[in-house]
């Protein structure tokens, strides 16, 4: 029996008209998947598919799902945010990575807005091999008042609590005696009357302890964000004067799905998740989807064409040499020719009749 020969992956030309991706999964099995992915781990993820619509995946299959989605959407965001010449972007030239075309007549006029909150923090994520890296998160909000202000930077109050309780507890190891409500007292005073009278007590403390050198960059530190401390001012115009609306970001996205027990994250796969996570909270997964699948698509598409050229450039090549053998191989000698006049020989020749072979050893008498 004859061994099969070997195959290679081919495609369908319906599955371009039919929007198919890569894999044995329906487009609404793979986007049903990704988003149960997005949501918890990949083994509850691929139970929960199971338990829904009765499709059979493997753990390895939901995350390499929702890794490639992610990364795909990943790409899109990176093509989008570079900086557009003509009408194609550099990156990428699939429509996913393009921004959405509206026509003139179906545009509409977005209002303008006066105040935004851009508030940012971090957060550690673990990674494969014991690392750690910093996730950063940024929050914007609109705020809705008539007050018109130009852009301020606020430092969290609750940065600057931290700041002053340090302080506290660097001049009480230093020999000091402070009240126990002295730390409550600064703050209400920072919050409802300003810093200039809590730097002045801060600027006390640290003439009266310099040995302290601690105590003299936490000082420091707060005299130079002063401008940044108007907590009355910023109150008064609607203005947060803490991160709490970051933080709770940081919760939703980043924390409840990156820092389960046990999880560690390989670099490459941190920030295609965030990705798809921040689509999801931010109720935008449909498009987000949409334009995931019209990059893989393209994607799986130009492979196939370099992979037809490949081809068509080893077969070129492999014509070329044949060609090349052709043109240049060396004819083959040809025997010399007798000329007519000399006797032709047919096969061996016999001996004469009187040759001394022909004669009988006995001769007959």
């Amino acid at each position: 029996m004859e061994r099969a020969r070997p195959v290679e992956s081919g495609f369908f030309p319906l599955d371009e008209e039919l929007g198919l991706l890569a894999g044995n999964l329906t487009p609404h099995q793979q986007e049903s998947l990704v988003r149960l992915g997005v949501h918890m781990p990949f083994e509850q993820a691929r139970a929960m598919l199971t338990a829904l619509t009765g499709v059979q995946v493997s753990e390895a299959t939901a995350r390499r799902q929702t890794q490639a989605a992610g990364q795909a959407y990943e790409r899109v965001q990176q093509a989008q945010a570079q900086p557009m010449k003509g009408k194609k972007n550099e990156q990428c030239g699939c429509r996913g990575c393009q921004p959405p075309r509206v026509p003139k007549g179906k545009r509409k006029k977005v209002k303008p807005v006066e105040q935004m909150v851009l508030s940012s923090d971090g957060v550690l994520i673990s990674l494969v091999g014991g690392k750690w890296v910093e996730v950063k998160t940024l929050a914007i909000a609109e705020i809705e008042t008539d007050a018109q202000s130009d852009a301020l930077r606020i430092l969290d109050f609750a940065h600057a609590a931290g700041y002053l309780s340090e302080i506290a507890t660097l001049v009480t190891a230093a020999g000091a005696t402070l009240a126990p409500e002295w730390v409550a007292e600064q703050l209400h005073t920072l919050k409802h009357e300003g810093p200039k009278p809590v730097l002045a007590e801060v600027a006390a403390l640290r003439e009266q302890y310099p040995q302290v050198e601690e105590l003299g960059k936490k000082a420091t530190y707060l005299q130079k964000r002063e401008q940044h401390m108007q907590y009355p001012a910023y109150q008064e115009q609607g203005w947060p004067i803490g991160s709490g609306m970051v933080e709770s970001a940081n919760k939703h996205v980043v924390q409840a799905r990156l820092k389960g027990a046990g999880m560690h994250w390989a670099p490459e796969h941190v920030n295609p998740m965030l990705a798809l996570r921040t689509a999801e909270r931010n109720e935008s997964w449909l498009e987000a989807w949409q334009q995931s699948s019209e990059h893989r698509r393209s994607q799986r598409m130009q492979q196939r064409i370099q992979r037809q050229q490949s081809r068509y450039q080893q077969v070129l090549r492999a014509v070329q040499c044949l060609v090349l053998l052709l043109y240049t191989r060396k004819p083959r000698p040809t025997k010399p020719t007798r000329s007519p006049s000399a006797p032709q020989h047919v096969g061996p020749a016999r001996p004469a009749s009187d040759h001394p072979w022909r004669r009988r050893f006995l001769a007959k008498k």
